[in-house]
Parts: structure tokens; C-alpha cells; sequence
């Protein structure tokens, strides 16, 4: 009797174990599928940047332009870089939700 309630007790702990593990691998999944669709919206974004920036350049321009060692591949600071060269400055009058900003914030700093 004591040993199958142990070897009960072993097989509801190994359950219990594989069933958090299996959460926490959705969970990765989850946070994985959100920042890739977050990283295809800056892309998507900082290329509508470029478009606009230089509307009859074509896509290889645009590219020499992102690819500032050119090697041919664009890595995180050269994104960086670049997208920060395309980001416009905007006037939001009013504050993101949270912020600890006030809405007149943008007249006193300068």
C-alpha cells in the first residue's frame, strides 16, 4: 500500500511539474510571437519613414542607406541608427495613459 501511494504521489508531482513547464513554454511562445510582431511593425514603419523620406528610391537604396558598415547585413545598432534618422518629432498634445508627463509638458522643455 505504501508503495503505490508513493509511486502515486511521485506521478501526481511529475504531472504537476510537466503541466508548469508546459505554461511556461506558452508563455515564451506568447512573449516571442509579441515582440516579433512588434519588431515587423518597426520595420514596417521605419521603411514607410524611408518611402516617404525619398519616395523614387528604390528598395536597394533604401537598404545602402540602413546598412551603414555595408556588409550586406543590418544589425540592431544600424536599425537603431537609422530609424532613429527617419523618426519625425511629433507633438502629442495629450499624454500617454500612465505618463507622468502633463499635457503642457512639451512648452517648457527646451
Amino acid at each position: 500500500m505504501r508503495q503505490k501511494r508513493l509511486n502515486q504521489q511521485t506521478k501526481e508531482s511529475y504531472d504537476k511539474e510537466y503541466k508548469r513547464q508546459e505554461a511556461l513554454i506558452a508563455t515564451m511562445k506568447e512573449a516571442h510571437r509579441v515582440q516579433l510582431a512588434e519588431a515587423r511593425e518597426a520595420v514596417r514603419t521605419a521603411s514607410r519613414r524611408a518611402r516617404d523620406a525619398a519616395p523614387n528610391a528604390k528598395a536597394s537604396q533604401v537598404f545602402a542607406k540602413f546598412d551603414a558598415n555595408g556588409d550586406g547585413v543590418m544589425d540592431e545598432e544600424e536599425f537603431a541608427a537609422a530609424y532613429a534618422a527617419f523618426a519625425k518629432p511629433q507633438h502629442r498634445p495629450y499624454p500617454a495613459p500612465g505618463s507622468q508627463e502633463s499635457r503642457f509638458d512639451y512648452q517648457t522643455r527646451r
